[in-house]
């Protein structure tokens, strides 16, 4: 297998360039059936399709244009449904295979959710959603975030260590930006952070936001929320 990386930016003639690389190959007597070209969209993968045909037609190369259909020429995605198809018996896969249409994502991951999440964690991220004011913003959904998570941890492989580290580096540098901390008591800089993943509802490891403790968390049981008199 002979592969061919070209570098480029936008703008810089990438279809052109692709249309002269696919034009040679199947010039050199290269089968269409043996062309393996990748776009972002859709529009980019009919654009280029259509500039090869016609290039091939201008040379008088007219079989190689009928033949251009047998290329595999498309998205990401469709090349992989396309291939799956194709192999589905060495695969180990049925040939019914699509793409889950993009307003289906979400819904789907939310029933994958469903099945791994207690009904208890879900109370405990809507409480903190409800802490910290986004439950009465539209365009933000907590299992949105998870499935972003998701795909970054999964595109990457990274494993369960590297995202703990990577949620203590987050929080660390948020707490940067946070003033001193209540001299009344209340959670201080550089404290382990609450596990909100604990099932545990130990008195210790309890901890509520108290807006006029200056929207602090506490732990109740040693540093009780004041109230106004």
């Amino acid at each position: 297998m002979q592969l061919k990386i070209i570098s480029a930016g936008a703008g810089s003639g990438k279809t052109y360039r692709l249309t002269a690389e696919m034009v040679g190959l199947l010039r050199q007597g290269v089968r269409a059936s043996g062309i393996i070209a990748t776009t972002f969209t859709k529009k980019a993968a009919a654009e280029l399709q259509e500039r090869v045909r016609v290039k091939l037609l201008q040379e008088g190369l007219t079989q190689q244009a009928e033949d251009l259909t047998h290329a595999l020429i498309g998205t990401v995605h469709s090349l992989g449904v396309k291939l799956l198809q194709r192999f589905a018996y060495e695969a180990g896969v049925s040939p019914e295979v699509s793409i889950i249409a993009e307003e289906d994502q979400q819904i789907l991951f939310n029933q994958s959710l469903s099945m791994v999440l207690t009904e208890a964690r879900v109370i405990q991220m809507e409480r903190l959603c409800d802490q910290l004011g986004l439950s009465g913003n539209a365009y933000f959904d907590w299992r949105q975030e998870v499935r972003a998570l998701t795909e970054v941890a999964r595109a990457n492989d990274f494993q369960e260590d590297v995202l703990e580290a990577s949620k203590n580096a987050s929080f660390a540098s948020f707490a940067e930006l946070l003033g001193p901390s209540n001299p009344n008591g209340g959670a201080h800089r550089g404290d382990p952070l609450p596990d909100f993943e604990s099932d545990d509802r130990t008195p210790g490891n309890q901890w509520r936001y108290h807006p006029e403790n200056g929207g602090r968390c506490q732990n109740p049981a040693t540093n009780p929320p004041r109230t106004n008199p």
